[in-house]
């Protein structure tokens, strides 16, 4: 079950950063032209949305049942943040990624009490804010805590 949800969380984030690039670029391109808001721009916002929540309930299985990681950090806390893996898996990942996922909501919530082209503006910023976050918690390959780009099957 672990390897299964891990493989699903590995796999999502590169559909959820897809979408996040669509929504900003959307985003951007509506406020600097001043365009108004289209139907085609609540869709991808709502799919990049719908997308990144189900990246963070898989997160969640993984964090709070499944991680041996995660079981192990909460064993032992103390311990925990002596290792810097451990630290990363057990803390730094999912409050980061917890930031990431507030920040692309907040920035949907400002945009729905604007109207016209105002809309686009508070999306741009929640999705920068979204991406300076991931950026930060992501386990890049190469750091102690890194993870493959691309799990094999």
């Amino acid at each position: 079950m672990y390897d299964l949800f891990l493989l699903l969380h590995s796999y999502l984030r590169w559909i959820v950063l897809g979408l996040a690039l669509v929504s900003f670029v959307t985003a951007i391109t509506g406020w600097l032209g001043y365009r108004p808001w289209r139907a085609s721009d609540e869709q991808r916002h709502q799919t990049f949305l719908m997308a990144l929540d189900l990246q963070f309930v898989l997160g969640l299985v993984l964090y709070l049942f499944l991680s041996p990681t995660a079981k192990a950090a909460f064993a032992d806390f103390g311990a925990a943040m002596k290792d810097s893996v451990v630290r990363f898996w057990g803390l730094e990942h999912a409050a980061t990624m917890f930031l990431a996922v507030v920040a692309a909501h907040v920035g949907r919530a400002m945009s729905t009490r604007r109207q016209g082209p105002d809309r686009h503006r508070p999306m741009a910023i929640g999705v920068i804010v979204f991406a300076v976050f991931v950026l930060a918690a992501f386990p890049w390959p190469g750091l102690p805590h890194g993870r493959p780009f691309f799990r094999g099957f």
